[in-house]
């Protein structure tokens, strides 16, 4: 690359200042930590506890006299109507039904499968510009990224955006088998391959990815098995693959609610609260193509709750595919020393914002009580940390699955997540090759969100640990790439960042510009 080429210029993103940086954590700082957490949990406990008692006595009271299940049948009549998918194709004429092949998704038992997905067209502005693709996250459909979708629509960008086998408006999952990292993977690249033909583009056109939670993952899955495919990516405040270490516990801490979720839907007690909600969703989800009471309707189905106790597999499957991809450098191999500085890497810039009350963007030095001790990292460390990484051994770009004893290692969890029948990791076979992230990530522009602010109830669920990771890996994107930036929202929650579209929309752009030549045509878009 020459010395005026795009990906090597600075961010245009403020450089975050940082007031006398420690060069790590105290063991004073670790005890206060552990003392606030303590406190945290013991002022929210009662909270939590009459809540609790509440939701108890209201989910007794419309069973015991049911009121309850006769509102939820009823207003379940209306559900099928209004998710018939003959309505919502003909509301919505952006939608696209896809026919996947038999051989996929093993997941399909060797059925084929319609999967449904949204393919919003570019307004013209001049700029060709690459397409977008945005992985659903868990617990999640593409209603919920229908929004930003529209945004970008007009911001000059083609997007595409679909639900997977047994998620929102496609087929469901009749197996009940979780798909390994390798099935969604396959699903994906078919649904894009269909789009690209459909739309007369080259097989060869490159994408921005924009990852949320679990799409985070799921695009580092699909780099291991599909690579270059990528010009850039945003990831949105993407679950981290090194929450593989904690599957066990997060898969019998979550999915065991969602699995109970759906046992007691019948009882129409989620349709009292989510009635109580309507505003909430109209703030957060409320797009062009799928109006409020889609969602509703969306999120009431026993399939929305059967469906994610089952995706909590196939996000950990993922997780399992990036470590691997990842090899020498990925966090859950590297020295302790250098993990420590990645967490406590300072942020590009640190944002408050919030749409949804009116809150306009503001760059600030706020610091989340998430992050680790008292201050960020020096910039000697983090070159230091940037450094190390470089130098480490640059595996191949691709290896054969079964010539690496990593693909096979047995995690003392793995039987909490493994889809059944997978012989490696994320599901590949002893022949499929996998292509490491590494080199492909050196070549890519890259921006984080990160939502920092875990509330009451994220802070009692999520250890310290986890949250530690989550900054680490963010810092790790940044810093591997071509063009990296880490933008942090000290008082946003994980599920606040997706419905800050027009930050999202603000990032992909920020990508676009970055891979422009001076006079502006697309970088190598369509090769």
């Amino acid at each position: 690359m020459s010395s005026s080429d795009p990906l090597l210029m600075p961010s245009k993103a403020a450089s975050y200042q940082q007031p006398n940086p420690k060069s790590k954590e105290s063991f004073a700082s670790i005890v206060i930590r552990y003392i606030k957490n303590g406190l945290l949990i013991i002022i929210v406990a009662p909270v939590a506890i009459v809540f609790f008692i509440l939701f108890i006595l209201l989910w007794l009271v419309l069973t015991i006299t049911y009121i309850g299940p006769c509102i939820h049948k009823y207003f379940n009549r209306k559900d099928s109507e209004i998710l018939a998918r003959g309505t919502i194709l003909k509301s919505n004429p952006e939608l696209v039904v896809i026919r996947i092949p038999s051989h996929v998704n093993k997941a399909s038992n060797g059925l084929a499968y319609d999967v449904v997905a949204r393919w919003i067209k570019r307004k013209d502005t001049g700029i060709e510009q690459p397409p977008i693709i945005f992985p659903n996250g868990l617990a999640a459909t593409q209603i919920f990224l229908a929004r930003p979708q529209e945004l970008l629509r007009d911001a000059g960008f083609s997007s595409l955006t679909f639900d997977r086998l047994g998620c929102g408006f496609s087929d469901a999952n009749i197996s009940n088998i979780p798909p390994s990292a390798v099935d969604i993977c396959r699903e994906m690249d078919y649904v894009m391959n269909f789009i690209l033909e459909r739309e007369g583009l080259p097989s060869s056109t490159k994408w921005i990815g924009v990852g949320g939670s679990m799409g985070n993952t799921v695009l580092q899955a699909y780099m291991t098995l599909y690579p270059d495919k990528f010009l850039g990516l945003l990831n949105l405040d993407g679950f981290p693959y090194p929450y593989l270490s904690e599957s066990k516990s997060f898969i019998d801490t979550f999915a065991k609610q969602y699995e109970f979720f759906g046992k007691i839907l019948w009882t129409g007690v989620f349709r009292f609260f989510n009635s109580l909600a309507v505003s909430t969703w109209k703030k957060n989800a409320e797009s062009e193509g799928f109006p409020v009471h889609v969602i509703i309707a969306q999120m009431n189905q026993p399939s929305f709750f059967g469906n994610t106790v089952q995706e909590f597999r196939t996000m950990m499957s993922c997780c399992e595919l990036a470590h691997v991809g990842w090899g020498l450098h990925s966090l859950l191999k590297m020295d302790p020393e250098m993990k420590d500085i990645l967490i406590r890497t300072p942020p590009t810039e640190s944002v408050v914002v919030d749409r949804r009350v009116g809150l306009l963007r503001m760059v600030t030095m706020e610091r989340s009580a998430s992050e680790r001790g008292d201050d960020w990292a020096s910039e000697e460390e983090v070159q230091r940390a940037k450094q190390w990484m470089l130098a480490l051994s640059t595996p191949l770009a691709g290896f054969v699955a079964g010539s690496n004893p990593e693909v096979t290692k047995i995690y003392s969890d793995r039987d909490s997540f493994a889809v059944p029948g997978s012989w490696g990791a994320g599901g590949v076979s002893e022949l499929d090759t996998i292509y490491s992230l590494f080199p492909q990530w050196q070549k890519l522009v890259v921006r984080n969100m990160s939502c920092r602010c875990y509330g009451l109830a994220g802070s009692m669920a999520i250890k310290p640990t986890m949250m530690d990771m989550s900054a680490a890996e963010h810092n790790q994107f940044a810093l591997l790439a071509a063009n990296g930036t880490r933008t942090v929202y000290p008082r946003l929650e994980h599920a606040d960042g997706f419905a800050q579209s027009e930050e999202i929309v603000r990032f992909v752009k920020e990508i676009a510009e970055v891979l422009q030549f001076s006079d502006g045509t697309q970088q190598k878009v369509l090769q």
